[in-house]
């Protein structure tokens, strides 16, 4: 006699696709409606969230702390950031001629890791240099650290 199938078989092999844009949109309205400088990014389907930035000064001396968390970085060239697609964050803070960092995704250079660090990008050309520590997002216990230069031929 034949077995009989696993009636969840189906499930496990369909793509789920949720649309959670309004679930989304109510968090930024709710995030401003709370003072959070925080602006939603709509992607090129009409009011399709693709993620969330904003920036906020600390002090009116220093400039803006910046983040981000979106489908793929808007930083075209840096030490740490990758210009591939997939969700990726990032909180920086301008000082100077250097940006202390602290950014990761599911799509970055290093993986599945998060970097904090500092950075210096060059002001006319595609050189970047960081010096970071990076962070298992898995739960790994090892600590070290990262130096990345980065140059565009």
């Amino acid at each position: 006699m034949p077995e009989a199938a696993d009636p969840t078989d189906n499930l496990r092999h369909r793509d789920l696709h949720l649309e959670i844009t309004p679930f989304l949109n109510g968090l930024v309205d709710m995030a401003q409606r709370c003072g959070i400088p925080i602006q939603p990014i709509h992607g090129t389907a009409a009011g399709h969230l693709t993620g969330v930035t904003g920036s906020f000064k600390v002090s009116e001396d220093l400039p803006a702390i910046s983040f981000y968390a979106r489908e793929h970085s808007p930083e075209l060239f840096g030490a740490f950031s990758s210009s591939r697609r997939g969700i990726s964050w990032s909180v920086a803070w301008p000082l100077q001629q250097f940006t202390f960092r602290l950014q990761g995704g599911n799509d970055s250079e290093l993986g599945y890791l998060a970097v904090g660090g500092v950075e210096w990008t060059h002001p006319a050309k595609p050189v970047a240099i960081g010096i970071g520590m990076p962070m298992n997002l898995h739960g790994g216990g090892q600590v070290g650290g990262v130096v990345m230069l980065r140059v565009k031929f």
